[in-house]
């Protein structure tokens, strides 16, 4: 999934419907700052 993604590096990135985090990890390694966000609290405390 992360491969079809638009180059990110050093950029701010917003990951909406982050989940569980599956992929922000790997998207934090590169992006400049990165935000990510769900609205499923149950899913937040994991």
């Amino acid at each position: 999934v992360l491969s079809l993604l638009p180059d990110f590096k050093r950029k701010d990135v917003l990951e909406l419907g982050a989940g569980i985090g599956r992929f922000t990890a790997e998207i934090a390694k590169d992006a400049g700052s990165l935000i990510a966000i769900d609205f499923i609290e149950s899913v937040i405390k994991k």
